[in-house]
């Protein structure tokens, strides 16, 4: 009852009456006008479409229940007019429709002869050819027999009754009630409707009504009349008709028409076939079990439209089409949504496809029947094979469609309506600069939105994702694009293998088919120019977009987006839908806006990438190697726009982010992914990579290998492809390496300024980390160093081609650096490798991390001398070095390899850290392997830092133990070694796990005071003679010597002793402890004839070679030096000869102190000279002739001569026989 009420409230609507009017106004005009027109006659109930009454006399009546009587027509012209309205001639009693015979799709049923009982609730009924026009009565039906009851039942209003259409609205307008109409009554209505149709008269007012538009279609004019074909004709035609009496009437026409598919032009012929194998309608085959509703058979056939044949499948679009402009004209869809149609869309007016747009945007909204939902679906998979069934879009886009050729279909010379051909086509048209109608933009928006909210309106995925849909997406019932996102998820197969249990499972399968229909998806619904088309997208970045992406615009969201995707305010929800359409978006070019948009015309130069962006070409096949061959054209400097460049630079550093977003490595590496970084903890989200670099020895695929090492070298040439150095490191370049920024700098520069960095105490932690990680990376191949690659590849392949690993080839061009260093060789390695190379030993310096080999080494030694320390800092470097007579013979050699590579090199970390202030002021003109000579020479200017002083002195203490660790004296005394300490070379070689420990330097330091040495070598030993005079921890040789006599004589003056070793103490008791010793010397403590004895009284001698040497005795006797000595030459103790000349002539004229000092020295060197031991015949002699126990000594020694004597004449008598003969002879 409440669905009848509602129904007359409808009929009763203005707009309906208004159309009923017309309706009516246009068949009596055309009644009135052919006056000799007759009813229709012998026909069930008579009049236009009535049922045959056996109580009623069977006139023809005027649509609505008008007869020629009442429409003022003489009876007689009447009567003589009985015609046949397609029922054929009716004898006996009428069965179920009469004998059909197979008519035309206009429903034109020729011959049809009506015999025998009636069927199906018919009733007899029998009709005479002729009826006396007094017994002409008005038909209605709602007083038929058949239908009264109905009526009665289901239409309670007395003014229904009245009328034939308000009845056929009543019954067949609402959906319960429709399926509760008796089989007669629906019987009666089917045939009412079908006659309609075919009524000479009703074809004669349609003529009138729409003459203008006949003649515009004289296809349609010159059919036949009486055969229901004229009316479905123009029905074809009515998007192109503009007159409005015309299109109200065939509107209302419609309605009546696409209740029967057989009244629609051409289908049954085309579609007879389908029909019968779909099972989708009554064929009258005597089918019982086949639908009995006739208008339902469009509505199954549209369900199966992808089985039908291209004949019926092109009449099943064109209905649909033609119902597009109102949704009254789908009846079903009609019945099923006239709630949701009350409840969403009451506002908005019928026609133009608007009431459709409306439900469409409702479809998933709360409250929306689930009937209606499938019936708008349907509807909108039709849309997918032709947009002409979107009244909306194609009458917005029908120009710009038209303009741009959008139809064409090649090779075929049909038309190409479906919905992914015309929206790329217009797509392509908006990416080619060309001008799209504001509305048609606006259309094209709202049909992409749709085709993200449902993934069912899409025939494509529903076809070939339905295993997967099942499989992986709870079959489907999540609505609102979840399902869409759900498939896009599951097609990464990375995504895939996360979720397994098991890490050695098999990665669940996803189908290449539905893969390519979900690619096509992305293409039409474009998300990456306007991201609002992805309502899930939208709603879970909302929070993003309002503080990182605000001013973004529609088409620069996505990019903003995925820049953002490791920032603070980024979602997990968020970055999971946006990886979703990313996983895409990288694997077609054409996806991503600004890309496609700077770079299309280098595409299709270099990569034969497709002309238009519409090309239906399968994106497996090319797509996604465009951006892989614009990449590899950039880096081959190929003359591309400087815009594309920077384009490919930003995609690089989007794809870098996650490892999902690098097609090609994902499908080379997903199995050594799998087993690698299964580790969620340490390898999660956007660290996959740094797992297969960290792991890189241990990947199994060759190409994964390959492609791992390509983005690795990739990487350090581009540090914003480093995103986990990059996300932690961008607020600390900001802070240090702002000059550099502002001035363009290479990834390089960029990069050395935060290793300079990386121990500043601001520097955060997870920045250095960074850092580290990335100098850990490169270790694994110097190809991983671009900058190191490029200066030292050809140096690699001519003197280390067999190394790959960057420490060894660090090491193998160090050790090639240090030989031509110290035996004064010509460099063989070019410039600009040793000065890459100094970076790398300076970087290896700072943390032994960076130093595998030498970790390795000095495992042992770490663990027990240097526990606690931390790696970086050079904490553990400098531990090794201070205990390096405790280290394993291996470690101590390699550690002894390292300063000299620092030394040969200027690469010391801790020197340029500590001294870094020192360097800019007194030594920025210097080169970096002389700054450590030029600080020692500024030690004692003033404000010179204390801190770089102490590790000024601490090298230059190291240095005396090795003279290959003093390159400077290297060089200057490379002649001058060979030729004097050739056995103290030889001697240490064959001592293990220590140095020459100043052996050689030592030796030098002989031959200096005989002034035997080159000038250059001269030179040199006597600056360290200096220096040794300053701080007895620069003489070794005398230190080791001396040891026990230092404790016990002269603890004093060198403070505590620490672990059984001498406290370094620097320029603070040095002086005092060897003038102990020369006391203690001259004293007789120390024996002259000790080992400690020979080295103080070298010492003693060498003060006498330059007063230079002596730093006290020059201060003090400065002013005599200038006063009686000032034009004698500096060297070979010229200045010391004239000094002690003064003290012996006017040693009253001398300064106190000098003359203090001078007789002092004096002293100590007549004492050293007399008891130097000999080294040669002469000084032999001349001592045992000089000495006290001369007699002594010449007595023992004419004893031995003696002895030798006696003892050679009695052996050579025993050992030597002579025979007789001999002796006789």
């Amino acid at each position: 009852m409440v669905a009848g009420i509602r129904r007359v409230k409808q009929i009763l609507h203005p707009e309906m009456i208004f159309s009923h009017f017309i309706l009516f106004y246009g068949i009596l005009l055309c009644t009135v006008c052919k006056v000799n027109s007759a009813p229709p006659y012998n026909v069930p109930g008579g009049g236009l479409g009535g049922a045959q009454d056996p109580n009623v006399p069977q006139m023809a009546q005027g649509a609505g229940g008008l007869n020629p009587q009442q429409q003022g027509l003489p009876m007689a012209n009447a009567a003589r007019q009985a015609a046949n309205i397609g029922m054929g001639n009716m004898q006996g009693q009428a069965n179920h429709g009469g004998g059909m015979q197979g008519g035309n799709l206009g429903g034109g049923m020729q011959g049809a002869n009506f015999q025998g009982g009636a069927n199906h609730g018919m009733g007899n009924a029998q009709v005479p050819l002729q009826r006396p026009v007094g017994e002409q009565k008005k038909f209605k039906l709602s007083s038929h027999p058949d239908c009264q009851e109905d009526v009665e039942t289901f239409c309670n209003t007395k003014s229904l009754t009245q009328h034939n259409f308000a009845v056929l609205d009543c019954l067949q307008g609402d959906i319960d009630i429709q399926s509760k109409v008796s089989d007669k009554c629906q019987n009666l209505l089917y045939h009412y409707k079908r006659n309609l149709t075919k009524d000479d008269r009703f074809e004669s007012g349609a003529s009138e009504v729409c003459r203008t538009v006949f003649d515009q279609y004289p296809e349609c004019k010159n059919l036949p009349s009486g055969q229901g074909v004229r009316i479905p004709c123009l029905i074809e035609q009515m998007d192109n008709i503009t007159d409005k009496n015309c299109r109200r009437f065939l509107k209302r026409m419609a309605n009546i028409v696409f209740g029967d598919y057989q009244l629609v032009w051409h289908f049954h012929e085309n579609c007879a076939k389908d029909i019968a194998e779909t099972q989708c309608g009554r064929l009258d085959d005597g089918d019982t079990n086949k639908p009995h509703m006739q208008g339902k058979t469009i509505l199954c056939l549209a369900k199966k439209i992808s089985k039908l044949d291209s004949k019926c499948k092109k009449q099943v679009l064109r209905v649909a089409e033609l119902q597009s402009d109102d949704y009254h004209l789908d009846r079903p869809l009609y019945y099923a949504c006239r709630d949701a149609r009350e409840q969403f869309c009451d506002t908005v007016q019928a026609g133009g496809g608007k009431v459709f747009d409306c439900l469409f945007k409702h479809k998933n909204s709360p409250g929306m029947a689930d009937e209606c939902k499938e019936l708008l679906t349907i509807r909108q998979q039709l849309i997918a094979e032709d947009v002409r069934v979107k009244k909306s879009f194609f009458e917005a886009c029908k120009h710009d469609i038209r303009q741009n050729h959008c139809l064409r279909a090649m090779p075929s010379a049909d038309e190409n309506t479906e919905r992914s051909h015309v929206l790329l086509c217009l797509e392509n048209a908006l990416k080619s600069d060309r001008k799209l109608s504001g509305q048609c933009i606006g259309e094209m928006t709202q049909l992409r939105k749709s085709l993200m909210e449902d993934y069912q309106i899409t025939p494509e995925i529903v076809t070939k994702c339905d295993v997967e849909i099942n499989k992986y997406c709870n079959k489907g019932v999540d609505r609102e694009g979840r399902t869409l996102h759900c498939l896009m998820e599951n097609a990464n197969p990375r995504q895939r293998q996360r979720q397994r249990n098991d890490p050695h499972e098999e990665i669940p399968e996803f189908s290449v088919e539905c893969k390519a229909a979900l690619e096509t998806l992305m293409r039409e619904a474009d998300v990456g120019s306007d991201f609002t088309v992805d309502k899930i997208l939208a709603e879970a970045c909302s929070e993003v977009l309002q503080n990182d992406c605000k001013n973004a615009g529609s088409s620069g969201t996505i990019n903003c987006l995925m820049e953002k995707v490791d920032s603070d305010h980024m979602t997990d929800e968020c970055e999971d839908r946006l990886l979703e359409i990313q996983f895409f978006i990288v694997r077609d070019f054409r996806l991503d806006v600004e890309l496609y948009q700077e770079c299309h015309k280098d595409a299709v130069e270099y990569c034969s990438a497709p002309v238009d962006w519409s090309t239906n070409v399968a994106t497996a096949d090319i797509s996604p190697m465009v951006f892989p061959c614009l990449y590899r054209h950039m880096k081959q400097e190929a003359q591309m726009s400087k815009r594309c460049v920077h384009q490919i630079h930003r995609v690089m550093r989007r794809r870098a982010k996650r490892i999902d977003l690098e097609p090609e490595v994902e499908e080379a590496c997903l199995k050594d992914l799998g087993a690698l970084c299964s580790d969620l903890q340490h390898y999660g989200k956007g660290k996959e990579m740094s797992c297969l670099q960290d792991n890189l020895e241990s990947i199994e695929d060759e190409k994964c290998e390959e492609l791992v090492r390509e983005f690795t070298e990739d990487q350090d040439e581009d540090l914003d492809l480093d995103t986990v150095l990059m996300r932690a490191c961008t607020p600390m370049i900001k802070k240090f390496c702002e000059e550099l920024l502002k001035h363009d700098a290479q990834a390089g520069d960029v990069m050395d300024c935060l290793v300079d960095n990386k121990n500043h105490h601001e520097m955060n932690d997870k920045c250095k980390a960074g850092i580290e990680h990335h100098q850990v990376i490169q270790l694994k191949d110097f190809r991983f160093s671009h900058r190191f690659k490029e200066a030292c590849k050809t140096d690699v392949m001519n003197y280390c081609k067999e190394k790959r690993k960057k420490t060894e080839i660090v090491s193998c061009l160090s050790e090639i650096v240090r030989d031509n260093v110290l035996k004064e060789e010509k460099q063989v390695i070019s410039d600009n490798c040793r000065n890459q190379l100094r970076v790398e030993v300076l970087s290896r310096s700072e943390t032994i991390d960076l130093d595998p080999e030498l970790k390795q080494a000095c495992s042992e030694s770490i663990a027990e001398h240097c526990k606690g320390k931390h790696a970086g800092n050079s904490e553990v470097i400098e531990c090794l070095k201070k205990h390096a007579r405790k280290l394993t013979p291996e470690c101590h050699k390699k550690i002894f390899q390292r300063e000299v590579d620092e030394a040969v090199q200027g690469a010391d970390f801790i020197l340029f850290r500590e001294c870094k202030q020192m360097i800019k002021t007194y030594c920025s003109h210097k080169d970096h392997e002389d700054v450590f000579d030029c600080l020692k020479m500024s030690l004692n200017s003033d404000g010179f830092d204390a801190q770089c002083r102490g590790v000024v002195l601490r090298r230059a203490m190291q240095q005396t133990k090795d003279y290959r660790l003093n390159p400077s004296l290297a060089k200057s005394c490379r002649l001058d070694i060979p030729k004097f300490c050739r056995k103290e070379i030889s001697e240490a070689s064959h001592v293990s796990n220590t140095e020459y420990e100043g052996t050689v330097i030592n030796c030098l330091k002989i031959h200096f005071i005989k002034k035997e040495l080159s000038r250059e070598c001269h030179t040199e030993i006597k600056a360290l003679v200096k220096d040794t005079k300053l701080d007895i921890n620069m003489d070794p040789v005398l230190m080791h010597a001396c040891e026990k006599q230092i404790k016990a004589y002269c603890s004093n003056e060198i403070g505590d002793v620490e672990a059984n070793e001498l406290k370094f103490s620097p320029h603070e008791s040095g002086d005092k402890v060897q003038m102990c010793l020369q006391e203690k010397y001259k004293e007789g403590k120390v024996l002259q004839t000790s080992p400690c004895g020979r080295e103080v009284a070298r010492t003693i001698e060498e003060a006498h070679v330059d007063i230079n040497i002596d730093p006290q005795l020059h201060a003090a006797c400065q002013r005599d030096l200038d006063v009686w000595c000032r034009d004698v030459p500096s060297g070979e103790g010229q200045k010391m000869t004239c000094l002690l000349s003064v003290l012996e002539d006017y040693p009253d004229r001398m300064k106190a102190k000098c003359s203090s000092l001078l007789a002092q020295r004096r002293s100590l060197w007549e004492y050293a000279a007399k008891y130097a031991p000999a080294e040669s015949l002469s000084e032999l002699s001349q001592q045992v002739m000089t000495s006290p126990a001369k007699n002594y000594l010449l007595g023992v020694l004419m004893t031995i001569i003696g002895i030798i004597f006696i003892v050679g004449i009695t052996c050579g008598r025993v050992t030597k026989r002579v025979t007789r003969e001999q002796k006789t002879k």
